[in-house]
């Protein structure tokens, strides 16, 4: 690599930006009596801190890991919005540093990200003014903790993750390449004319624009885009996907109140509406006539959005789960669907480890990165259309898709796996092939390639934009 900036040993230096922070804080640690950055070893688990579940963190924060350790980054800087404004956490390969915003703020932008949100995914979304005002501020805030940390370290680039931070390249000029990756569903039917106008104003600012799947990529370009467009598949730590010894699978098993002989149906996810876990609770019943003795393991609790604890306090989560019981005692499933809240990452991967088919559920979704996850455990996969990872299933091979509004449709493909299972282990062996396409090793190749390929862009066009004043937006 023949550039460097900030950095030294031609290694890059970068500055990553996300909404969520890898670490979702319990409480408050910012005005305790430490001075200077805080150690993440000072930190308890569980009390003062919880890893972040989310795709997007899960996906950032290996990958960093891997490229400080392999000498390709020097120590990284991480943005993200956290409890106190001051707070810095040295991570080990990154320092965390906290963005915060006032209570009334907070509840503004939170709003104002949810109908972006909603909106994305094709559901009625309400805009206002004052929360639009708010989204501005909080970026306008992350703008300016990612101009004072260049200000010493003069960064290589700037890696900008999904719609929260869209303004952040209008915002920050040219000082520095940025790359923006954009994690959720982009159909541009979803998007009216005003937000069309409003994507492509943002996102033509970036020297490099990623998303997920080659599909988004064309329905990008369907809205008008015409800056630079990547496409490249999220990826998992596969180094962390590991087999469980037996005695461990048995408590997992006695613990949640699932049999030896038990079919094990899974699904993890958020509990958030557009998961649609309820078309598997519909569908349980069909698949109990032919599967008497099948267990349903619901994993997942709220997203940031929904936690009280560190999170931005939204109640669509708490609603949803509610929803999600009523159905289940509906249906008289009490005894057949587990709800296990939740789970840190080894009971999520023993859970893998012990099912006998995943389900994607979501009527959209960005990618579904726990379906490659599942792969990596050589399980068959039923995954709704409407998910990026869809485009990676090859219909009857390594899994099946399905019309997330269907619960017999449903039935009909997880009765057809059940029913045979040697079909089944050839199909999780087959996903098995396409999951080692998405592990580190993998993407960070991928995202290295990338992110070669918009330095020397911006290298040779650094006069191409003018800072502009927050003001101007």
């Amino acid at each position: 690599m023949g550039w460097g900036g900030g950095g030294s040993n031609n290694m890059v230096s970068i500055c990553v930006n996300t909404q969520s922070s890898p670490i979702r804080q319990l409480r408050d640690v910012s005005d305790e009596p430490r001075s200077g950055i805080i150690s993440l070893d000072n930190l308890r688990e569980g009390l003062d801190f919880r890893y972040n579940a989310g795709g997007v963190t899960r996906m950032i924060h290996p990958m960093i890991s891997h490229g400080v350790n392999s000498n390709i980054f020097s120590k990284v800087d991480w943005v993200a919005l956290a409890a106190g404004d001051q707070i810095k956490i040295d991570m080990g390969d990154y320092i965390l540093h906290g963005v915060s915003l006032p209570e009334k703020t907070l509840n503004r932008y939170a709003e104002h990200k949810e109908a972006i949100w909603d909106s994305m995914h094709g559901r009625k979304a309400r805009f206002t003014r004052a929360n639009f005002h708010a989204y501005l501020e909080y970026n306008r805030k992350v703008a300016g903790k990612i101009e004072e940390l260049n200000a010493s370290k003069e960064f290589d680039i700037l890696y900008i993750h999904d719609f929260q931070q869209l303004p952040q390249a209008k915002m920050l000029g040219n000082f520095a390449p940025t790359m923006f990756r954009w994690h959720i569903p982009f159909y541009a039917d979803f998007c009216s004319t005003q937000m069309r106008e409003i994507l492509s104003s943002f996102l033509e600012q970036y020297t490099s624009v990623i998303v997920s799947t080659e599909r988004y990529a064309d329905e990008l370009r369907r809205i008008g885009f015409k800056g630079q467009l990547r496409h490249s598949y999220p990826f998992v730590d596969d180094r962390s996907i590991v087999g469980h010894p037996a005695s461990e699978l048995r408590s997992f098993r006695e613990k949640w109140g699932i049999g030896e002989d038990d079919k094990v149906i899974l699904c993890v996810a958020r509990m958030t509406p557009s998961k649609n876990q309820a078309v598997i609770i519909r569908a349980m019943k069909k698949i109990l006539r032919s599967f008497p003795d099948t267990k349903l393991l619901l994993v997942g609790n709220g997203s940031f959005s929904n936690s009280s604890k560190g999170g931005l306090g939204l109640s669509k989560s708490m609603t949803w789960t509610n929803h999600l019981k009523y159905l289940i005692s509906r249906n008289g499933l009490d005894d057949h669907v587990i709800m296990t809240g939740y789970l840190d990452t080894k009971d999520i991967f023993r859970a893998f480890e012990i099912c006998d088919i995943f389900i994607l559920p979501s009527i959209v979704e960005g990618f579904g990165l726990v379906v490659i996850e599942a792969w990596h455990y050589k399980k068959p996969v039923i995954v709704s259309n409407g998910s990026g990872v869809a485009e990676r299933v090859v219909e009857g091979e390594n899994g099946y898709t399905f019309d997330p509004r269907k619960p017999r449709d449903l039935a009909e493909k997880v009765t057809a796996v059940l029913a045979n299972p040697s079909f089944a282990h050839q199909m999780g062996e087959n996903g098995h092939l396409i999951a080692g396409e998405h592990g580190l090793q993998e993407g960070l190749k991928n995202e290295m390639s990338i992110i070669e390929h918009v330095i020397e862009l911006w290298q040779t066009d650094e006069s191409s934009d003018t800072k502009m004043d927050f003001a101007e937006i």
